[in-house]
Parts: C-alpha cells; structure tokens; sequence
C-alpha cells in the first residue's frame, strides 16, 4: 500500500485504492489504524484539506531570485477530517438493470 502511495502520489488515485482496500471509512473517520504512518489520526496529513499557497521569491542577485515555494495551509473553513460512511463503497444501480436481472439486489444503505 505505501508503495503504491508512493508511486501514484499525484495522480489522484487514493479514493480508489482506500475504497479498494477497504481502508476508507478508517481513515477518513480519524480512528487510529494499524499502518505504520497512522494516517486515521485526524490530526495527520492523509486525513485533513490542505491548500497551497504559491509564491515567487524576487531577490535579484541571489540564488533564490525567481524560485517558486508553496506554503502548506488548512483553509478556514475546513475544521474536521474527512467523513466516509460505509455505504460510500457501494455504487448505484439502477432500478431498470435489476428488473432485467432478479439475481442482483440492491446495494446497502442506498
């Protein structure tokens, strides 16, 4: 799981592998997991919005002169961790395609 983290970590592909695994309303709830970084922790970075704010440094004659930096900041409005309830792994289906097919039934919590 960390590797894939790792290797995908800008292309947004964490909703799909926590709901994958299964991993999701731990998470997203802020309850203590077993993983090595305790990304349930709800003050942790996997669990809360962060914003960035973009900057360009102008100090000709330096090194820095031209260099972009990002400050990590929790925007005002966001207070809580991510909220995910068990039904969120579940998609869907419509009324019509069950009619078709008696052996599916609907989804819970839907």
């Amino acid at each position: 799981m960390h590797e894939r983290k790792v290797e995908l970590a800008f292309e947004n592909h964490i909703f799909w592998d926590l709901k994958r695994w299964r991993l999701a309303h731990v998470v997203w709830n802020g309850n203590a997991t077993d993983l090595t970084t305790q990304p349930g922790v709800a003050t942790e970075t996997s669990t809360r919005i962060f914003g960035l704010w973009p900057y360009k440094i102008y100090a000709p004659g330096t090194e820095q002169n031209g260099k972009w930096v990002f400050k990590k900041i929790i925007p005002s409005n966001v207070t809580n961790p991510h909220r995910f309830r068990l039904g969120n792994y579940y998609s869907f289906i419509n009324e019509d395609i069950r009619n078709n097919n008696p052996k599916i039934v609907k989804n819970p919590n839907q």
